[in-house]
């Protein structure tokens, strides 16, 4: 129960995160043509090192020794769109299902997309963001001295960074390997979060590249799923699967979580 409840809340608190941030920081705008095309498997691993407690949290979670590893797709298309796709046992009877977030600049929007309760909850960018978050890198950090790695293959560029919260305690410490041939998307990275007395480690590396054109499918929204906020989600998950035992965030943060939502309805 304390790693089912623990990775859980792990998906909710840093979910939000991941989406919008991680992946922002893997990219030094610049201008740029046509994105590269390609699909990528990637394992991520995720460690929660120190801290019984959690800002997020409405109950303690013990720090687990063992990682949760996690294997996802990873893809991009020609327009600059991607597509982030895990597969995890999350439907009836412990099935596998796929837990997506689509990135479409065409339609500015950022949906996640949820098969356990058939929701779907979309995000609407601003035209500026759209402008900006949809044009190709050109150059893969700010330092033209920054050092180099080969992973698969790649060239790839060393960038670290640090980010903080004016807001909380939040310190975010991340250090990715960019691939310029691959829109210098981070081949590997780890991310060191350290927020509410507690301490989370993920580590994201890729397993194997395809360059072309990704399947389709992999961008594709579900017909007749309901749009909802995070909280909604949550609840309709409790509805249909009541003998779950899990810890739900707090009230708190899952009003954050909520008031980011209802603005980015704001911007359509």
């Amino acid at each position: 129960m304390r790693r089912k409840t623990l990775w859980i809340l792990l998906a909710v608190a840093l979910g939000v995160l991941s989406a919008t941030v991680s992946y922002r920081v893997s990219r030094a705008r610049a201008q740029g043509g046509e994105w590269s095309p390609f699909t990528a498997v990637m394992a991520e691993r995720n460690y929660l090192r120190e801290g019984t407690g959690c800002a997020t949290c409405a109950a303690p979670v013990a720090a687990a020794e063992d990682p949760r590893l996690d294997i996802y797709i990873y893809a991009t298309r020609r327009d600059g769109a991607w597509v982030r796709d895990f597969k995890r046992p999350i439907m009836l009877n412990r099935e596998w299902g796929d837990l997506r977030t689509v990135i479409d600049y065409s339609a500015g929007t950022r949906t996640g997309v949820d098969p356990s309760t058939e929701s779907v909850t979309t995000y609407h960018y601003a035209a500026d963001e759209v402008a900006r978050e949809s044009t190709r890198p050109r150059a893969c950090s700010p330092d033209p001295n920054a050092p180099h790695a080969t992973l698969l293959g790649y060239d790839t560029v060393v960038v670290e960074s640090t980010y903080t919260s004016s807001k909380s305690s939040l310190v975010q410490k991340v250090t990715e390997w960019r691939a310029p041939q691959l829109n210098c998307f981070a081949l590997k990275q780890t991310i060191d979060h350290r927020a509410g007395g507690s301490r989370f480690e993920i580590t994201r590396e890729a397993l194997l590249v395809k360059e072309g054109d990704p399947s389709s499918a992999l961008f594709e929204i579900p017909a007749g799923y309901v749009e909802r906020s995070p909280s909604e989600n949550m609840a309709e998950r409790d509805r249909r699967f009541p003998n779950e035992a899990v810890a739900s965030p707090a009230a708190a943060s899952m009003e954050q979580f909520d008031r980011a939502y209802r603005a980015a309805q704001k911007t359509r």
